[in-house]
């Protein structure tokens, strides 16, 4: 990442626990705090991450978030390759 780009992301959960994620935004957190969002769809948000560090601690942030995932649910390893390369 550099210091113009931006993490764009689909959250795929089990059936019938969509909305969970969508009304409840604290398995966010558990990668950095939010410094702003607002529920752009009814299917998502746009959201800042609270990176004071700069963006290499966004890009931490987001390689985070990426083993958090993959700690609680499976993973293609195509569809991880993928998000590896967009945000290494």
């Amino acid at each position: 990442m550099d210091e113009y780009s931006d993490l764009n992301f689909f959250a795929i959960v089990a059936k019938g626990h969509k909305q969970e994620f969508i009304d409840n935004l604290d398995w966010l957190t558990h990668i950095h705090d939010i410094a702003w969002c607002f529920k752009n769809t009814n299917d998502g948000y746009k959201l800042l991450w609270q990176c004071s560090q700069g963006m290499e601690k966004c890009a931490e942030s987001a390689q985070a978030m990426l083993q958090f995932v993959k700690q609680r649910y499976i993973i293609d390893e195509s569809l991880e390759h993928e998000i590896r390369q967009l945000i290494c």
